[in-house]
């Protein structure tokens, strides 16, 4: 990017007007296929945006205009004449109005995606000095430089000589991008379009009632059997579960005359359970609220502008006598029981439409996945043995809404897959599902062989290694096994807080039986690791047979920049206490003769020796 200019001015008025001007320099074979395409800046609001020009500047000095192909497949079309080595040169502008909350939510370009690097590049945004807004700047923007004119504040940030950035992975959506984030939205606005989303989808429907009773059956009274009922039955009636009608983006981007209700959702069988069961409680009289909570890590800044798509992911909280009980019921597959929540939404927050934050609790104590193995080691250092597994999380979901679908030879290698994602080297004999179908959790049992899962050490052999376990796993849709530090930890250090997107929550017992004669001569230290963001242990036994326990529970959460240090150290301990290996003695050979296993000279072993040999001198001749 040799030069780049983006102004913004906001009027008294809430009038946007912008002007955008970017020329760059085509380097590379990727950057012609994907470097070229320039967007503008992100507004939620009214926008209008319009190309003023787009130049293609030649190394020979030709400078093409190109026209944009009337219905071409592949965007950016009008770039189809673009060569290595070429100039791209693009003026925009636009005006834009507040959406209908009347807030105005501004993103600028990305300076730096991937590949690129800046030479020159200057944004500039001048509003109203009475506007209270929120202000947000990626810190290789550097501080603004601010003037006043007149009634108006003009910030200005530039920036020169920037090499490519180092992407860093596992950064929060909304910071990935450099450039500068404001707007006049709050969370208070959000709760309000929450609130008024969910008055909009209420509806006064004598179905619903009939509905609620027949799912009640003739108990009604508030409690937990009642709410597991009613879940059931969502369950069955809404085969494909979403709460895209619940969350933020529809309440703040939607807006307009009522487009679905409850009974819609269950005569298509398809909609939000949320909502459903919502609807059904409040006709049996039981007191409930509708949480919609965050999927995704969202600013680790406490000044980043509040943006739509944050919290998409609608919950329920029954208000019963005994206290509450959150429900999670759109999800693939079965909704989940009362009280259960994905494992991935434990901790994050939820937004009620009333504007209270509150933390995502399910109310039953969950352990995540359980895992039981049991293996039988022969002389050897082959294993054999038995996997047992209890799926709990997305995992299970996706699996329970597979197998609705997905049968036969494309169902049992499915099925291997949950296996090799905890034992990548085994070779599965026979797997089998042993839950009942249509359950919200999935359990497996499989009869596995792992060859040469016992290493040898030394060149005699005299000892063995057995391995422990790794500590990330990921069974579905593809097995995959990792550290900790590969995982979340690679970097030595950051520049951006680390997102942690998925949770690893597991506890697995493993059982190790040995030859006869073989002994533990080393075992592995203990690992026990308690933090507010992770907790892990390793604890066991070790005689002839080796009983061993693997707990880990990562929750999903950001790190912050200052605390990452430390997050390492932990990783690397968790990683090191989990992968260190059990040293096993082997028996010493049997002696194939007493007088050998003796040795020579031993008593009642000596042989005879034989009268030893001089060397005869050699024959004179006269």
């Amino acid at each position: 990017m040799l030069r780049h200019v983006e102004r913004f001015t906001i009027s008294p008025d809430g009038l946007v007007h912008y002007v955008t001007y970017d020329l760059r320099r085509v380097s590379g074979t990727t950057d012609v296929a994907q470097g070229a395409a320039t967007y503008g800046p992100l507004i939620e609001g009214r926008a209008m945006p319009r190309l003023l020009r787009r130049r293609i500047h030649k190394r020979d000095g030709r400078i093409l205009a190109p026209d944009a192909a009337s219905n071409a497949a592949q965007d950016q079309s009008d770039l189809s004449q673009l060569e290595q080595g070429d100039y791209i040169e693009q003026v925009t502008e636009g005006h834009a109005l507040p959406g209908d909350g009347g807030q105005l939510v501004i993103d600028t370009w990305d300076l730096l995606p991937e590949r690129t690097s800046v030479r020159e590049a200057t944004i500039e945004v001048s509003r109203p000095t009475s506007l209270r807004l929120a202000l947000w700047s990626h810190p290789l923007l550097g501080a603004a430089e601010q003037r006043a004119e007149g009634a108006s504040t003009v910030s200005v940030w530039r920036i020169k000589d920037q090499p490519p950035r180092r992407m860093e992975d596992g950064v929060p959506r909304v910071e990935m991008g450099v450039g500068v984030s404001l707007g006049t939205q709050t969370w208070d606005h959000v709760a309000a379009a929450l609130d008024e989303n969910i008055r909009a989808l209420e509806d006064r429907d004598p179905y619903m009632t009939r509905w609620a009773r027949e799912a009640a059956g003739a108990d009604r009274t508030p409690s937990p059997a009642l709410l597991e009922r009613v879940v059931a039955a969502a369950g069955k009636a809404i085969k494909v579960a979403g709460g895209a009608e619940l969350s933020d983006m529809a309440a703040l981007l939607g807006g307009g005359p009522q487009r679905t209700t409850a009974r819609a959702m269950i005569e298509l069988g398809q909609g939000s359970r949320s909502w459903v069961v919502y609807r059904a409680l409040r006709e049996l009289g039981v007191r409930a609220d509708l949480a919609i909570a965050e999927t995704e890590p969202f600013s680790s800044s406490a000044d980043f502008p509040p943006h739509a798509g944050r919290f998409r992911h609608p919950l329920v909280i029954a208000r019963l006598p005994g206290g509450d009980v959150w429900i999670d019921a759109d999800v693939e597959g079965p909704p989940l029981p009362p009280g259960r929540i994905s494992p991935e939404l434990r901790g994050r927050a939820a937004m009620l439409p009333g504007g209270e934050l509150v933390t995502v609790a399910g109310t039953s104590g969950e352990t995540g996945d359980e895992v039981d193995l049991r293996l039988a080691v022969d002389v050897q250092g082959n294993a054999t043995g038995t996997f047992t597994i209890l799926l709990h999380g997305r995992a299970a979901q996706a699996l329970s809404e597979a197998f609705e679908t997905v049968v036969g030879t494309a169902r049992r290698e499915m099925l291997r897959g949950v296996v090799l994602g905890w034992l990548p080297w085994a070779d599965v004999e026979d797997v089998v599902v042993s839950s009942t179908e249509g359950s919200w959790e999935v359990a497996l049992r499989a009869a596995v062989t792992i060859h040469g899962f016992a290493q040898p050490v030394g060149k005699d052999a005299a000892a063995w290694t057995l391995p422990g376990l790794e500590p990330v796993h990921l069974v579905f849709p593809r097995a995959y096994t990792s550290t900790l530090g590969a995982s979340y930890a690679s970097r030595g250090a950051r520049k951006s807080a680390l997102a942690i997107e998925t949770a690893l929550q597991y506890h697995v017992r493993r059982r190790i039986e040995l030859p006869e004669g073989y002994a533990v001569t080393r075992a592995p230290e203990g690992v026990r690791v308690e933090h507010a963001g992770l907790a892990a242990s390793r604890k066991g036994s070790y005689g002839a047979a080796i009983e061993e326990d693997f707990a880990l529970s990562l929750p999903t959460g950001t790190v912050s920049i200052d605390e990452y240090k430390a997050f390492v150290e932990r990783v690397q301990a968790v990683d090191s206490g989990f992968m260190a290996g059990i040293r096993v003695a082997r028996p010493a050979a049997p002696a194939r003769q007493a007088g050998a296993a003796q040795g020579p000279g031993a008593a009642g072993g000596a042989r005879p020796q034989a009268p030893e040999k001089r060397p005869q001198a050699p024959e004179k001749k006269p």
